[in-house]
């Protein structure tokens, strides 16, 4: 019978890291590959919520730890959307917010997640 390796790791985060590690669990189980940079600025908007599409790409072209410029975000934007992490809304689409479908908890006092991952036949 095989063994089986349990890890139990256990730590208190802020809300922008809890955010940022639903986001990153979601990419990497869907095989989305995402900069740090585009994960940040996901973050933003699970933040922001529904935002206006020029709004936002000044407040994350002016974070560091996002873009350099408006023009960098509309293209993660543009991206982003084809890879279903963000819809637009209204007549003109210039109305943006994370895509409901990815299940980003935030509306709670506190929040735990309680993931269990199995690796079969572990090899690299």
């Amino acid at each position: 019978m095989a063994k089986l390796t349990l890890i139990d790791k256990k730590a208190q985060v802020d809300s922008w890291t809890i955010v940022k590690v639903q986001l990153m669990l979601h990419c990497e189980l869907n095989k989305i590959n995402i900069s740090e940079a585009d994960t940040n600025a996901l973050v933003q908007l699970v933040k922001q919520g529904e935002t206006e599409l020029s709004s936002f790409c000044i407040d994350a072209s002016s974070d560091p730890r996002m873009f350099k410029s408006a023009q960098s975000v509309r293209n993660f934007v543009s991206k982003a959307e084809k890879q279903n992490l963000i819809v637009k809304s209204g007549n003109t689409k210039k109305r943006i917010k994370i895509n409901p479908e990815l299940g980003i908890v935030t509306n709670a006092d506190n929040i735990m997640l309680d993931y269990k991952l199995l690796c079969r036949d572990f090899k690299l």
